[in-house]
């Protein structure tokens, strides 16, 4: 019987490794601009309540001397020998960008600087991280090839973003790439239950067959900014006013802001210019280690297991967004959202500070104060739900100056779809805040190196700028308009 070459079918996938979850979202490219979805998130399944649906816990544990990863892990997690969570920020410790502070008394992790020693065999956060993304990699192509396999050709890439603080130093930014290049060698050998020997030795031998990253038309891993991919989902998913915008993306670790202007209209291709982009080490994980500390002092004889309190501190604030109360009922505690909000009053000043210090980066490039005067922002990731979100972002304290943001709906972008999951299309629109980020992600490489953004990626630097700026120190300076678009 003669054999029939089957067509080929690129899938881009994109991953959002998520601090506290992750996201994923894939295209098959050659469904682009044929008037078809052709973005589909992934679905990994049920999900304890304190995640997000369609999400898998950025978990790792260590029983029985077997990894875990995802839901497995953190179903197993008060059997298990070492549990590690928030293994992403673990890493920025180990890369020198911030102090992590899971290192104290109520630690849930068993990360000690961002290093653990299992039976001889000494385990890093860069391990873990690699291990799980390996993991994320599998299953994801595991369903994929089921999916289209018998029908197609699959070629596979991958999109991993990182906030940009982690990629700003030529270093970090280039064991990046080689953590993702790697586990994309590893996704067919990293498994539930694969043994940490199993899993060491296996490493120690991709390290020594590929030490060098191949060329960039060889590659099918790449690394991403998050502030990048965010602006790419916003410049690709819906038709928008012209004007000033900003996204600023609370994740559980970071939080990621953008200042761009979606410029003059020409056409079908609006010039898309980069003012400033920033990454700051506050997210909902700072709330949630203030609630502990907070409820630590309150109820320190009553409260047994560290890393089960904190779960149910992510559950009830969680839930606040629909019941406008943080409720504990074991301990029968019930705060209306201004008792959170003074609670929590230091790391709202955090968020403020991080956004007016962005804002303030961003406005040196143009200083006109008649085109900052409205602005456009849009929230996203988990922390978008926080009572009182918008009030640092209004209390920016800008002297002289009529502040007047609009916050516009996340628009669903027409291509995008969910397959084999009971989740309707308007639960999906509620819930886009959390996969802005993976959907940028899902665009293959060949479209941002066509967009407006970089010459070479790497940058991180668009190629059409506001130019003809005056640098000053005195950043509240009003200037006149001696700006023009290149």
């Amino acid at each position: 019987m003669k054999n029939i070459e089957k067509e080929i079918r690129t899938i881009n996938v994109g991953i959002d490794l998520g601090t506290s979850s992750t996201k994923v979202i894939y295209q098959i490219v050659e469904l682009a601009g044929a008037g078809q979805q052709n973005a589909f998130i992934f679905d990994f399944g049920d999900n304890p309540e304190i995640y997000p649906p369609l999400t898998l816990p950025s978990y790792v544990i260590v029983h029985d001397e077997k990894y875990y990863f995802g839901l497995e892990a953190y179903l197993k997690m008060e059997i298990s020998e070492a549990e590690f969570t928030s293994f992403k920020m673990c890493v920025a410790c180990l890369m020198g960008i911030t102090k992590c502070k899971k290192c104290n008394q109520y630690q849930t992790n068993s990360f000690d600087r961002g290093i653990f020693s299992y039976k001889e065999i000494e385990i890093n956060a860069y391990d873990i991280m690699l291990f799980y993304l390996a993991y994320v990699m599998g299953i994801v192509c595991e369903s994929l090839n089921k999916k289209y396999g018998d029908h197609f050709r699959l070629i596979y890439s991958y999109n991993v973003s990182f906030p940009l603080n982690y990629l700003q130093k030529k270093e970090n930014n280039k064991l990046l790439e080689k953590l993702v290049f790697w586990a994309e060698d590893l996704k067919d050998i990293v498994h539930q239950g694969i043994p940490v020997k199993m899993a060491a030795d296996a490493l120690i031998k991709t390290y020594n067959r590929k030490s060098y990253l191949p060329k960039i038309e060889e590659k099918c891993t790449f690394v991403f900014s998050e502030t990048i991919v965010t602006m790419h989902s916003f410049r690709v998913s819906a038709t928008h006013d012209d004007g000033l915008y900003a996204i600023i993306d609370i994740g559980a670790g970071t939080t990621d802001i953008s200042f761009f202007r979606l410029g003059e209209s020409k056409g079908v291709d609006p010039l898309f210019s980069i003012y400033f982009d920033q990454s700051h080490n506050i997210g909902g994980d700072n709330f949630d280690q203030t609630l502990l500390d907070y409820l630590m002092i309150k109820f320190k004889n009553e409260i047994l297991n560290f890393s089960n309190f904190l779960e149910v501190i992510k559950s009830a604030k969680q839930k606040m967004s629909d019941q406008n109360l943080f409720i504990i009922t074991n301990f029968s505690l019930e705060w209306g959202l201004r008792k959170f909000q003074d609670i929590c009053s230091e790391n709202y000043v955090q968020l403020r500070n991080a956004f007016r210090e962005t804002r303030c980066c961003a406005f040196k490039k143009e200083q006109d104060w008649k085109r900052w005067e409205n602005i456009n922002i849009l929230i996203i990731g988990g922390g978008s739900k926080l009572p009182y979100i918008k009030d640092p972002i209004y209390n920016t304290d800008i002297p002289h100056f009529d502040w007047k943001p609009t916050f516009p709906d996340l628009q669903l972008p027409d291509n995008l779809d969910i397959v084999g999951s009971n989740i309707s299309k308007n639960k999906l629109k509620d819930i886009f805040y959390y996969f802005y980020t993976a959907h940028g992600l899902s665009y293959h490489f060949d479209e941002y190196e066509r967009s407006h953004y970089p010459d070479t990626v790497s940058n991180f630097r668009p190629k059409k700028i506001y130019r003809n700026f005056v640098d000053i120190d005195d950043q509240y300076s009003g200037m006149p308009d001696t700006t023009r678009l290149e």
